[in-house]
């Protein structure tokens, strides 16, 4: 029994450690041959504090003594920030598959409306319980997780896709 669940474990590990593994082959690989532009994308989609800068932004600019500010940082956030957060989530993940420039921005157009459209569906319960109910200082923990859920679900979406239509060389 414990043999059978070490085997059942194991093959998700080796396929994570060789997913990882590509990634940081691919992300060497560019960060030698485009030293300035990897560093940039990487400080973007890594070290960018955009949900921290969204939701300290929302807190000063619609305080919470206005009338409806719950339903109007709602709506910023769902109406403005999503859309361009959605195309730049998957853009990168096409960058960090080795992919150039133009194929990573026809792929992301590709999905663009699709993954939006499942976001606003689907996700727009869990941020307006972020918004309403966690503290201030968790929303971007709590949106986080939301996120790798997200990403899982991306990935998913991106493999169903390029299963569908034929391959697009670099």
């Amino acid at each position: 029994m414990v043999v059978k669940l070490i085997m059942v474990v194991s093959k998700p590990m080796h396929c994570i450690q060789d997913v990882c593994q590509k990634l940081l082959i691919s992300y060497f690989e560019n960060l030698h041959t485009h030293p300035y532009r990897t560093k940039a994308f990487t400080r973007l989609t890594f070290g960018w504090s955009g949900p921290h800068l969204l939701f300290s932004w929302l807190e000063s600019a619609i305080p919470r003594k206005q009338n409806f500010s719950l339903l109007k940082r709602f709506a910023f956030e769902r109406l403005v920030y999503t859309p361009f957060f959605q195309f730049l989530v998957l853009f990168t993940l096409s960058i960090y598959e080795g992919k150039s420039y133009q194929v990573s921005l026809k792929n992301a157009q590709t999905l663009y409306r699709k993954v939006l459209q499942a976001n606003l569906k689907y996700l727009s319960l869990l941020q307006f319980m972020n918004l309403a109910y966690v503290p201030p200082m968790l929303r971007v923990l709590f949106s986080n997780m939301i996120g790798f859920v997200w990403i899982l679900f991306l990935s998913h979406q991106r493999k169903r896709s390029q299963e569908k239509t034929p391959r697009i060389r670099n």
